[in-house]
Formats: structure tokens, sequence, C-alpha cells
């Protein structure tokens, strides 16, 4: 919610209808997350002229220029909620799926799924869409490494609403079809592929980044080897910026 409503979505503007320990640090950490979000709408509208070939150069850079900002705002971070302070509501956040170590073999939600226990991930930066849709758009989701982190990846697929898995496939379908990298190279649009090549730096950047914040605010904090989503925390970011 908005603090003033007439202001702005800059996270320092926004509140928390629903908290968990309700410490300033949580509501900085989620409500940073929003505002990052916020640009998400003209990252979806260049990735989609693009695609329908209107005046690419352009929306090319301007996607470029998005990513560029996205990166600004994940960086304010450290400002909107300590990282000595994560441990006071990243417990909230853990999921029972991949910490069976924690819950055994899941959560029994009464009256539901026949009392039969259930294992769901836990909020996780990875079930956002924006990186995900760039991977696709800029080819590096044909770079993924084949192994059993990529498969935690694509799991967390799985938790979206079906509109935007059912995107994912259409998007998927039409740059396998015309990777955007080879339609550029075989039409010389070098100016172009500058701007796709500093979209992916950018999302190079903003993995890097999620590792840093990692290292700060998960590592430094605890030995317990599992992220929220149930992954190990120590190989995969990594396995996504290699």
């Amino acid at each position: 919610v908005k603090k003033d409503p007439s202001g702005t979505l800059h996270w320092k503007n926004l509140d928390m209808a629903c908290r968990f320990s309700g410490t300033p640090d949580e509501i900085g950490f989620i409500m940073l997350h929003v505002y990052i979000n916020e640009l998400s709408p003209a990252l979806v509208d260049g990735i989609m002229r693009v695609g329908r070939g209107e005046n690419v150069s352009a929306n090319l850079k301007r996607t470029a220029l998005t990513m560029k900002d996205i990166n600004s705002r994940r960086k304010e971070m450290w400002a909107a909620s300590r990282h000595e302070r994560y441990n006071d509501f990243r417990i909230f956040i853990m999921g029972i799926k991949g910490n069976e170590a924690l819950y055994g073999d899941g959560l029994i939600y009464e009256g539901c799924f026949d009392n039969q226990p259930q294992q769901y991930r836990g909020q996780t930066g990875a079930q956002d869409s924006l990186i995900p849709m760039m991977d696709i758009f800029s080819g590096i989701v044909d770079y993924y490494p084949e192994n059993k982190l990529t498969e935690y990846l694509l799991d967390l697929r799985t938790y979206r609403p079906k509109c935007i898995q059912e995107f994912f496939i259409d998007l998927r379908t039409h740059y396998s079809a015309k990777p955007l990298f080879n339609t550029l190279c075989d039409a010389g649009k070098f100016e172009e592929l500058i701007y796709l090549l500093s979209i992916v730096n950018e999302v190079y950047l903003f993995r890097n980044g999620h590792w840093q914040f990692v290292q700060k605010y998960i590592m430094a904090n605890t030995k317990y080897p599992k992220a929220t989503g149930g992954t190990p925390i120590t190989s995969w970011l990594i396995n996504q910026i290699e």
C-alpha cells in the first residue's frame, strides 16, 4: 500500500498490508522488489515490439536502458534492508520442498489433499518473471547448463500464473525458430547487436548482484546451506551466472 496515495511506487513510499516480523527491514526488502517490478511493463512492451519487428533498434535500446534502470533499483536493497537483520523474517518465507531436513515429508493441510503431506518451494527471487523472460528473449536460455540446478530453475516456473507460463512458452517458440542474435547477425544490424549484448550484460549484472546479496544477507548470517526456495545456496546462483 502507498503511504502517500498521490506519491510514487518508490520503496520508501510503500508499506505492507500483511507482515511477518513487521520490521522496517522486512518492509524495505519486499517493497524494493515491488519498486523493481514497476519497470516490468516497459520491459515487456519493448520485447513485444521487437518481436513484431517494430522499430527494432529504438526498442532494443529502450529495453537495454530499462534493464539498466532495474539494476540501479536493485542496488538500493543495501539501503532498503539491513543484511544483518535478514534472518528476522527469512524463516517466514522458507519453503518445504528442498528443506526436508526442516520439514520432513512435508506439511499437512487439514481437510485438503486427503490429508497427505505436501511440499512446495518457498518465496524466492527465481520465481520472478523478469529475468527468465529476458533469458528467453536474449537467447541466454539456449546456454543453460544441463544439470540439477537448471532443473530447479525450470521447476520454479511452474509456480507462476498459467498466463505467464504460457507467455514463456510462446516467447520460447518464437525465438527458437528465429533467434534474435542470429537474425541481427544475418541482417548486419551491428548497432542492434550492441543493444542486445548490453541487455545480456545487464542480466549478468543482475545475477551477479543477487549473488552478492546472498553472500551478505544469507551466508554471513547462517550456516544452513539451503535457500528459501530449497536450492543449494553456494552453487545455485553461480550456476546461473556461469
